[in-house]
């Protein structure tokens, strides 16, 4: 579970960095309409953060738990001690 845990804070993490980014990258071609529409921009931007993690949480997690299971099946049972 731990790794589960991990991986959905980076990816929350990575997501934020890019589309923090592509707003910077905004705030440099068009600075006055970025300013302009700033809270729409804001909360367009929040709401794609949220869609983008939720979607690749729901996608990722189902995969994550299919390898667990199948690592699961792959490991051999101990053997037992005399």
């Amino acid at each position: 579970m731990p790794e589960k845990q991990r991986f959905s804070i980076t990816a929350l993490i990575v997501i934020l960095l890019v589309i923090g980014a592509l707003v910077g990258v905004l705030y440099v071609v068009i600075p006055d309409a970025l300013m302009a529409n700033l809270p729409v921009i804001g909360g367009s931007a929040a709401v794609a953060a949220l869609l983008l993690w939720a979607l690749l949480q729901w996608q990722a997690g189902a995969a994550m738990e299919q390898v667990a299971a199948n690592a699961r099946a792959s490991v051999p049972a101990p053997k037992p001690v005399p």
